[in-house]
């Protein structure tokens, strides 16, 4: 798996962000994160500073200021001087020049002049003319810059490694005095360059471009006045080990550069050997690792891993992880079968369990009270109406069905007879028995009977139990005059709940 690791010099340090008011903002990256500017705005004037960080957080660097009318035991003559509040009545170096607004004062920064001092400069670096602390705050009281030679101020880069030196700033250097000298040494320290600085003349400010590296230490050999600012540097990075700075490669086409990191591709992961780096490739969950370089479930087959076809909005209602489009649907209506009602807990949608009634609630979930598997609404009573060989008057019906915890009500026609009997066999039908005498017609059922006697309209009631349910048995009904009885025709009988 890829991952990103952010240089140790990205970040200043805590103690110096506390002392130095650093803002999450004021420490943002370039463009190019390996490039930076000491510009000493950050810092206070009066500060002798051992050692500085770029306006983005890169360092730290080294610095120390010697010359020689302060003597050997000062550990650090170079000090911070603010130009846009001279100080030490040394309005020379004040920036920008009085005909641009600011405070400055000399000819060669005026408006017109070659060297005009036409933009603010703000905090800069000079060698102090004194390091006087009356108040001891750590600051030197009236900051002022010293016109001396055989001095230097040296900025050591070793805590990089090394860097490539871009360009560097100047304000006030005279034109009678020697030009300073600017030399660079590489990390095995010998000499790479010097540069003869320019003599911009009083309050004039120049800038030179030096583009030359790896540099570990860079030294300003000063020979008169004057102050430094806008050091701008780069940390030396050479992936290709072709002895030009990355950037470079990057910047001239040499080398491509496809994510804009300023580190040439040739020297980035590319796990697939596709010749794109893995940070251009693909990477649809963000893992660092491309999606060609990685086993994934693709339930679907469309190329691309399962989670980020979620991730781009397909439906995953139960949250496993896999597009609801693989998942079951036993009856196709597009939700997942673990996104269905299932009143029963069995796995099983209720759409696609059994519901005999049609309700829309699995049989499963319904009211069954003999624990039959047949929910109580669907054990309805039945009723079928028998008559042999068609002997028997057909005048026996019935009213209401057997239900159970019901009164069944029945209807004999009494037919100008005396009463009526409704007869109750537990053993069932049994073909048509042709009896003679007394009792006239067929008999449809087998004895023993349990008899109700009436008038024509019978109420018998069923007990509540589901124990009823299912119970089947044969009814037959008759009428009688003294000494004679007609039998009627039968109705088989199923008890249910309704």
């Amino acid at each position: 798996m890829k991952t990103f690791t952010r240089p140790i010099f990205r970040t200043v340090p805590t103690f110096l962000t506390a002392f130095l008011g650093l803002t999450a903002s004021s420490a943002a990256l370039q463009v190019n994160p390996c490039q930076d500017t000491i510009t000493f705005e950050l810092l206070p004037a009066g500060l002798q500073p051992a050692q500085v960080f770029g306006q983005n957080g890169i360092g730290p660097i080294g610095v120390k200021g010697t010359h020689p009318l302060l003597g050997g035991g000062v550990p650090n003559a170079a000090v911070v001087f603010d130009s846009s509040a001279p100080t030490g009545g040394d309005p020379d170096l004040g920036s920008p020049n009085e005909t641009f607004g600011g405070p400055g004062i000399g000819l060669a920064g005026e408006l017109g002049s070659p060297f005009q001092n036409a933009v603010a400069l703000g905090k800069i670096l000079v060698l102090a003319e004194n390091l006087v602390d009356a108040n001891n705050d750590g600051l030197v009281d009236d900051p002022d810059d010293a016109n001396v030679v055989n001095a230097s101020i040296e900025f050591d880069f070793t805590a990089l490694g090394s860097v490539y030196i871009e360009q560097i700033t100047m304000i006030d250097i005279e034109t009678t005095q020697n030009p300073t000298r600017f030399r660079l040494f590489d990390p095995q320290g010998a000499m790479l360059q010097t540069v003869f600085l320019p003599r911009p003349g009083n309050n004039g400010v120049a800038t030179v471009t030096i583009n030359n590296g790896p540099v570990a230490r860079a030294v300003l050999f000063i020979e008169g006045s004057g102050g430094y600012d806008n050091l701008r540097f780069q940390v030396w990075k050479d992936c290709n080990a072709n002895g030009v700075l990355d950037s470079i490669d990057v910047g001239s086409g040499a080398s491509a550069d496809c994510n804009g990191d300023f580190v040439p591709d040739e020297c980035q992961p590319d796990c697939d050997a596709d010749g794109l780096i893995d940070a251009c490739e693909a990477d649809c969950n963000m893992d660092g690792t491309p999606d060609d370089c990685q086993a994934f479930v693709d339930c679907n087959s469309n190329g691309i891993p399962d989670e980020c076809d979620i991730a781009d909005g397909k439906n995953d209602c139960d949250g496993n992880g896999i597009p609801d489009s693989c998942d079951p649907d036993c009856d196709s209506d597009g939700v997942p079968d673990t996104c269905e009602p299932d009143c029963d807990v069995d796995g099983i949608p209720d759409d696609c369990e059994a519901d005999c009634d049609g309700d829309s609630l699995p049989d499963d979930c319904e009211d069954d009270c003999n624990a039959n598997g047949t929910p109580d609404d669907c054990e309805g009573s039945t009723s079928t109406t028998r008559n042999g060989t068609d002997v028997n008057p057909v005048s026996y019906t019935q009213v209401t069905p057997p239900a159970i915890g019901t009164n069944w009500l029945l209807a004999v026609d009494l037919a100008g007879n005396t009463a009526s009997i409704v007869a109750i066999s537990l053993t069932g039908p049994t073909p048509g028995v042709l009896l003679n005498g007394a009792i006239q017609g067929e008999l449809l059922g087998l004895p023993p009977f349990a008899t109700d006697a009436d008038f024509g309209n019978h109420s018998i009631p069923i007990p509540g139990s589901c124990s009823l349910i299912g119970l089947s048995f044969t009814t037959l009904g008759a009428v009688f005059s003294p000494g004679t009885v007609t039998l009627y025709n039968a109705i088989d009988i199923v008890v249910g709940t309704f």
